[in-house]
């Protein structure tokens, strides 16, 4: 964990909140794991450690860590969040497979250049910019492929 605990700790007090232990807690886990997550995978991992942090501490400093911009959160449409790292982070897309979950990061900079000309032709100033494709990975394909098919003539 690099600055992380310096920027949080300063968001914190700028909002007049502490780095309680338990916050610490959940940012540590936050930042050893390098893949995306959700809160309860979070809560999960942080269980088998033996590690006693409550859910509504999880959810509350996951929203800290987003809202100082040190976690980037994900809405697959799938009625949970998930959560990447923000530092040092190249604009990157995401492909999501509908049927297992998986994610995967692809980085193209033609993308970032079409952003950037689409917002100078508009005049406009983009705050964000998302690239997410939903469908089927390369292992659901085939697996789906490999199933026998029901019905027919």
């Amino acid at each position: 964990m690099g600055d992380e605990r310096q920027i949080f700790e300063t968001y914190l007090k700028a909002h007049e909140l502490h780095l309680t232990q338990p916050r610490e807690t959940v940012l540590k886990a936050v930042f050893a794991t390098h893949e995306h997550f959700t809160a309860d995978e979070l809560i999960a991992h942080l269980r088998t450690l033996g590690t006693p942090v409550s859910k509504a501490t999880v959810y509350r400093t996951l929203a800290l860590l987003s809202e100082c911009r040190l976690l980037i959160e994900h809405d697959f449409g799938l009625g949970r969040k998930h959560y990447e790292h923000a530092s040092d982070l190249e604009h990157h897309g995401h492909l999501y497979c509908t049927d297992c979950g998986q994610i995967v990061e692809f980085y193209d900079a033609r993308l970032n250049s079409l952003q950037d000309r689409i917002s100078r032709q508009e005049g406009f100033e983009p705050a964000q910019f998302v690239v997410k494709i939903y469908g089927r990975c390369a292992r659901c394909i085939e697996k789906m492929r490999r199933a026998p098919q029901v019905g027919g003539a």
